[in-house]
This record gives C-alpha cells, structure tokens and sequence, in this order.
C-alpha cells in the first residue's frame, strides 16, 4: 500500500528537494514520519488508519527488541536512584 501526501512546506526526502504542493507517494510508515513532522498532509483522509497501524506496528516492534535484549527498563531505574 502507498499513501499519498501533499507538501504543505519545503523539504528534502534524502537529498532530493520538494517544493510545497508536490505529491509524493510512498510507505504508510515513511507517511505517518513526515505527516508528523509537519511538512505534509493527507491528500485522502481515509489512509489515516493504515498510517497509524504502521505507526504503532513500528512501535510495538522497537520496543519488542529493548525488552528481548534486555535494555527495557533500565533506564527509568537509573533515573529515579
């Protein structure tokens, strides 16, 4: 699935630059990234969902690694000693 964004303020996607008004296509969580960041917009609303699916899977998946690999939590006990 791709989901379409237009450009609401000027950015560079790796290196190359995009002017506001462009319409750029590409990856649910590579949308939901720059929908944050504030320099694009949903053209159709109705993605909204899989944006934030993608989101939360890309998430899920980063925490799921810190607490295999056992990083989870340490950080809060160091801070409150």
């Amino acid at each position: 699935m791709r989901v379409v964004l237009r450009v609401t303020r000027p950015l560079h996607i790796k290196g190359q630059p995009y002017a506001a008004g462009a319409v750029l296509s590409m990856a649910p969580v590579e949308a939901g990234h720059l929908l944050l960041s504030g320099r694009a917009e949903l053209v159709a609303p109705e993605q909204l969902a899989a944006v934030n699916a993608a989101l939360q899977n890309e998430v899920a998946a980063f925490v799921g690694r810190e607490r295999h690999s056992g990083i989870a939590g340490t950080f809060g006990a160091s801070y409150r000693q």
